[in-house]
């Protein structure tokens, strides 16, 4: 008998899962890997992923040096925690939500800009 490689594997999974594959991403599985034309196709659309990861992963190495050198308080990761990254969750969730309303309505009317997100410092005190 012979031994199963990798790759065999892989081929028995998406053969044998066809349906559920082409459910779940709207398009044919091509094992791991986006198509090149798919890739090509949506090429434009990775600044709006890899500049907000870039910086927050600069974010989180900034506040690890700070917390390192007691520049930072646990409270203060508390707030950027709950405060501001709580207002990303928001913004992520809004873009989720037009991009479904644009694939299952056929268009998204933006009646003003959408949501709006005042920065840290440019809120109001209490």
């Amino acid at each position: 008998m012979k031994d199963l490689t990798k790759k065999d594997i892989k081929n028995i999974v998406k053969d044998s899962n066809k349906k559920l594959f082409k459910e779940r991403f709207g398009y044919p599985y091509a094992g791991n890997e986006i198509t090149a034309a798919h890739k090509e196709k949506l090429r434009g659309y990775e600044e709006f992923i890899n500049g907000p990861l870039n910086s927050l992963k600069s974010m989180v190495d900034k506040c690890n040096s700070e917390h390192e050198t007691n520049n930072l308080s646990d409270a203060d990761i508390d707030f950027l925690v709950d405060d501001q990254l709580g207002r990303l969750q928001t913004a992520l969730d809004f873009a989720v939500s037009s991009l479904m309303a644009i694939k299952e309505k056929g268009g998204l009317q933006l009646e003003p800009a959408g949501a709006q997100f005042s920065g840290m410092m440019e809120e109001e005190s209490v």
